[in-house]
């Protein structure tokens, strides 16, 4: 076939299309949120959807898949996956109703290779005031994404399931083979834990996670064998709550194997980073952001990027010097999860001021001493609740200057480039578009991290973008240019789309997956 891409994608796309089953047609795994454990949220092996390819008028929506609910986690993707008696690229795809499905990647529209129900989900007010029907919809299941060990052939995910006839809710971890969708050795586990503190809720000095008013929002991070389960409260902040990592052994999950509480002898300090996994260094050791919370810099750790050891115990921190007004203000850090340079070991946070952090991963600063920090947003009122700026970041390492990408709320996408040991505070480019809440949720493509091969794409409310990354100010493409056959009809907020193989994977407020694609 005739081929008009970049030489270097020529090369590598007749390798795919001249031996199917060559080790060269392996498109890249999409195992866990953003696509790595350092949650760069970047593909850099997208081989097909390139500037040229994209912008061209050849690219639109080319299908879709039927669900039973809202989807708010990243579909996932595993290339030649062994299911039945064949080897399918095979889309895993989470529900708010408790649903697992199974799908063939290339064939939209097609029915589910398998599915698998948990039982019924939670309500939305089904105790109380939670699960808070603006944080989670009319239904709590499957909010938080899940993630795949092809090693074990197991995916991981956790429900939420009421208690009948108590206003309280459980949290369950399934591990499931992929291949049928069945459990691993039969095996699920109800996730609780407590602690050792004097904090709210605490009875006797131990502190015991709430079942009536806590949501599992992060990505599952799975790590050196762990699986990792975040929590915080369940959207309307009703106290007492605290946040917490729970890790369990992926071999078998009946094996509690870390807990952490952010403020065992405070309050609140909730892990929801807008639906962003934990992060996973290569010694094992978790990152996360928390939210407002009772902050002392020895046990409890509200508005605070945290480091934990593989076995849940505290290794480092930074907190912000101003953490006293930030959590006075309800200006959460929690709103993304901090991102993991893999070219310099930097730690970026941020949160709703729209001020990002970068610490050394290494040595994290404690109170105040942040590497970098500048407003990579336009500035907002500081009232209570009055800024909700980050919600996503990428980071994307090509062979020119590495990028840090933002889409703040009522703001444009912004590039920041990182040069002579810092990012440049002045943006080398950034978008004329704009977008309410929560602003962009971003993940970006490119072909061996080529700069003209690389796509910023940006999912705003009911809208799906995508620009050139060597300047995001060129848009190639948005879902409302052809309305009549590309239009989304809108999205929940938070909720994670995937770009793979040629094909985007965007949810949509009707209980489908939106594909879109090159045309012909």
């Amino acid at each position: 076939m005739p081929c008009f891409l970049p030489r270097i994608q020529c090369v590598v796309a007749s390798c795919v299309f001249a031996a199917a089953t060559s080790l060269c047609a392996q498109f890249p795994s999409v195992l866990t949120a953003g696509y790595d454990n350092a949650r760069t949220t970047t593909n850099n092996g997208e081989l097909f959807l390139i500037p040229q390819t994209v912008g061209n008028g050849n690219f639109g929506k080319v299908g879709q898949y039927a669900v039973d609910g809202q989807v708010v986690a990243q579909p996932l993707y595993v290339p030649w996956a062994h299911i039945g008696k064949r080897f399918v690229n095979t889309l895993f795809v989470a529900t708010m109703n408790n649903s697992v499905y199974a799908f063939n990647a290339d064939q939209p529209g097609s029915a589910p290779l398998w599915q698998v129900n948990f039982g019924p989900p939670v309500p939305n007010y089904y105790a109380g005031t939670c699960p808070a029907n603006y944080a989670t919809g009319a239904q709590l299941g499957i909010l938080g994404t899940p993630v795949i060990d092809p090693d074990l052939n197991a995916l991981y995910v956790v429900s939420a399931s009421p208690v009948p006839n108590q206003a309280a809710y459980l949290h369950t971890l399934h591990a499931l083979d992929f291949r049928t969708g069945a459990p691993k050795h039969g095996k699920s586990m109800l996730i609780q834990a407590s602690v050792p503190g004097t904090g709210s809720a605490s009875v006797n000095g131990t502190v015991t996670m709430g079942q009536a008013n806590m949501i599992q929002r992060p990505a599952l991070l799975l790590s050196g064998g762990t699986v990792y389960v975040a929590m915080g409260g369940c959207g309307p902040d009703p106290s007492p709550y605290h946040g917490w990592v729970l890790g369990y052994n992926a071999g078998n999950i009946t094996q509690q194997t870390a807990v952490y509480n952010s403020t065992p002898d405070g309050d609140e300090g909730g892990i929801w980073q807008a639906g962003r996994g934990l992060v996973g260094d290569s010694a094992g050791s978790v990152y996360f952001e928390t939210g407002n919370g009772t902050s002392d810099n020895q046990l409890d750790f509200g508005d605070s990027l945290v480091k934990l050891s593989p076995s849940g115990v505290l290794q480092d921190w930074f907190t912000p010097s101003d953490v006293q007004n930030l959590n006075n203000l309800d200006l959460d850090l929690s709103t993304t999860s901090p991102l993991l340079t893999p070219d310099t070991n930097l730690l970026i946070g941020g949160g709703k001021q729209g001020v990002v952090y970068v610490t050394n991963a290494g040595a994290m600063g404690h109170s105040g001493g942040a590497r970098q920090t500048f407003l990579a947003t336009n500035s907002c009122t500081l009232s209570f609740s009055g800024c909700q700026k980050i919600h996503s970041m990428a980071y994307w390492r090509n062979l020119g200057p590495s990028q840090l990408y933002l889409w703040g709320t009522n703001d444009t996408l912004r590039a920041f480039t990182y040069t002579n040991g810092q990012f440049n505070t002045t943006p080398n480019s950034q978008s004329t578009a704009t977008a309410g809440y929560p602003g962009g949720i971003l993940t970006v493509t490119s072909v061996l991290g080529l700069p003209g091969t690389g796509i910023v794409w940006a999912l705003t409310p009911g809208v799906l973008h995508a620009f050139s990354a060597i300047n995001v100010a060129n848009e190639l493409w948005n879902s409302n240019q052809n309305s009549s056959r590309d239009a989304l009809s809108g999205n929940f907020h938070f909720e994670q789309f995937t770009v793979v193989a040629g094909r985007v994977y965007v949810p949509d407020n009707q209980n489908h997956v939106v594909v879109y694609g090159l045309l012909r």
